[in-house]
């Protein structure tokens, strides 16, 4: 069924994926520059395993210190990122913060990565740094203990191309999406004539049985001689004529000196012919 249509098939991955193709054109490219920070906690008598674990809490506390606005305004102000523009409201100024740098915990080692995305290759890579210099300077101020050591482990690096819109993934995600309403789109309309072909062949074979006419029963009034009854016109029951004579008064002395039944005599008395 899919196989006979594939040229409707070809058709929407082609439509989906142009259309993917120009929203990926028209976003923005930006650039990412990754820095990592390695987070050691200066206690005595601490196992390694207590001391990772410990360091893995610290990183998630300092995750969510790099989007503080105090946190934002250091970075900033350092000489590094001194060609990083951000909104001057205070509430685009935080979101724009949010969309340009991402930490995040890799876990079981204790190393904060940090992760910063900018359109220009070069600002993203001096952001990077001057993220990293405040953590290792001040992140154990921020945390209230003396006793941590935060320590820069890779330096900011960042690729030749732009990472951001993912071409790739977004070319996949149109060719799956351009798969999926396509058959969608064969399997419904299949469905539907099947539908269609099934109540068509039915009320072909309904039309085809020969059904027994039965006729209607009708009451016709019957009118006979002075009497006129309601009943069923039936070939086969032949109307009983009633005599409208009255009778003679012959007639009801023989029935009274009778000596049959009185139901004979009665009968007698109103069908005089029929003796």
């Amino acid at each position: 069924m899919i196989r006979h249509q594939y040229k409707l098939v070809a058709a929407v991955v082609v439509a989906v994926v142009f259309v993917g193709l120009l929203v990926t054109v028209f976003q923005p490219f930006q650039y990412r520059a990754s820095v990592q920070v390695l987070v050691i906690e200066q206690a005595n008598g601490v196992d390694a395993y207590s001391a990772i674990r410990s360091a893995e809490k610290i990183n998630t506390n300092l995750s969510h210190i790099v989007y503080t606005s105090s946190f934002r305004e250091k970075a900033l102000s350092s000489a590094l990122s001194s060609n990083t523009v951000l909104p001057t409201d205070p509430i685009k100024r935080q979101k724009a913060w949010a969309k340009s740098v991402k930490a995040q915990t890799i876990s079981e080692t204790g190393i904060l990565k940090v992760d910063v995305y900018r359109a220009d290759r070069q600002e993203a890579m001096a952001l990077a740094g001057a993220v990293a210099a405040v953590l290792s300077t001040s992140g154990a101020e921020y945390l209230g203990s003396g006793s941590v050591l935060i320590k820069i482990v890779d330096q900011p690096v960042s690729p030749n191309y732009p990472v951001k819109p993912n071409v790739v993934l977004n070319l996949a995600a149109s060719i799956a999406l351009g798969l999926l309403l396509s058959i969608g789109y064969i399997l419904l309309t299949a469905h539907e004539q099947e539908e269609a072909q099934s109540r068509d062949r039915l009320d072909s074979e309904l039309a085809a049985v020969d059904y027994p006419v039965v006729a209607p029963v009708t009451t016709d009034a019957v009118v006979l001689p002075g009497i006129v009854t309601d009943q069923p016109s039936r070939p086969d029951v032949v109307p009983v004529r009633h005599s409208t004579v009255a009778p003679t008064k012959q007639a009801l002395v023989a029935a009274e000196s009778s000596d049959d039944e009185p139901t004979d005599a009665f009968y007698k008395m109103l069908f005089p012919d029929k003796q």
